[in-house]
């Protein structure tokens, strides 16, 4: 339980959720999926580096183009 608790916080606080303004279910639920999604590009990218999912957050938060390599790998690699 306490690593589900640990992901939401995550989402929540680092990556959005708590931010979407949307009215409709759809686009309630499509904001919901893109915070998971970001959420296990992290993810991998933490298990890759060996460094804590922050770091790896505010690194992208300042390097566009890692992120988007990171983002990249996830889709055409798989998650």
């Amino acid at each position: 339980r306490w690593l589900v608790e640990t992901v939401f916080r995550m989402i929540h606080s680092k990556l959005g959720l708590d931010e979407c303004q949307a009215i409709s279910l759809q686009a309630q639920t499509t904001h919901f999926n893109f915070c998971l999604f970001a959420f296990l590009a992290l993810e991998k990218e933490r298990i890759i580096t060996e460094q804590t999912i922050y770091q790896v957050k505010r690194e992208c938060s300042f390097d566009f183009k890692k992120a988007d390599s990171i983002v990249n790998t996830l889709v055409f690699q798989g998650a």
